[in-house]
């Protein structure tokens, strides 16, 4: 959805609460690199439907991957 910054970094943190609560994974897309890295706990990269990048993420890291260098 094209939500506001505000309003995505609160479905974000509601979903990153939900997940860890109840011990499940989510698998989400986003184009959105900064909220990947401030919310995932891993992050893919692709392109052309090919696996370029598959890292895990610590809290407060933030990657800036270089295939989101194009986003």
């Amino acid at each position: 959805a094209n939500l506001d910054s505000h309003n995505a970094e609160s479905i974000m943190q509601l979903l990153r609460d939900l997940c860890h609560e109840q011990d499940v994974t989510l698998i989400s897309v986003l184009h959105d690199c900064m909220l990947a890295e401030t919310y995932a706990d891993r992050i893919c990269g692709l392109d052309n439907g090919r696996l370029v990048y598959d890292h895990m993420v610590s809290p407060g890291q933030m990657l800036h991957f270089e295939p989101c260098r194009a986003c």
